[in-house]
């Protein structure tokens, strides 16, 4: 094996899915694993906490997201993936606008191309539906990831 793989995950403001998905990722995966799990969003700000119902979920879904920080989308993050998980086709569009290149590692996270609802600002229940889709995709991306 050559080194650590980034798999980043990706979603708009980095308080919500993406935090979940890279919590759910972590969770999942051996501790000994080469592969390290990052989250960024297209509009973040820097530095905010998921958010308490994210967190809830997440901790439901048995991953911890409680030390996850927001930051925003950079071409550095992008160029610093091996592979790219947005939570939506809108997300994935933008990114390749913001980085071209990116194109070929970037994909939607749910491999039926489908997209995870964005629960901000929902119910604890939407929360949960948002993360058993992140959960559902994320168990079938991990055999790729595990290489």
């Amino acid at each position: 094996m050559t080194g650590v793989r980034t798999v980043l995950f990706v979603c708009t403001g980095n308080l919500c899915r993406s935090p979940m998905a890279e919590a759910i990722a972590r969770s999942l995966s051996d501790p000994e694993s080469d592969v390290r799990f990052e989250s960024a969003g297209i509009h973040a700000l820097e530095g905010a906490p998921a958010t308490e119902l994210a967190l809830r979920a997440a901790a439901e879904a048995g991953a911890d997201a409680s030390g996850i920080r927001s930051r925003p989308l950079t071409p550095e993050i992008v160029r610093a993936a091996d592979e790219i998980y947005t939570m939506t086709r809108a997300h994935r569009a933008a990114l390749v606008r913001l980085v071209p290149e990116a194109a070929a590692r970037a994909q939607v996270l749910d491999p039926s191309g489908a997209d995870v609802e964005d629960p901000y600002g929902g119910s604890a229940d939407d929360y949960r539906a948002a993360c058993a889709h992140i959960r559902g995709a994320v168990e079938a991306r991990m055999p790729g990831w595990a290489r």
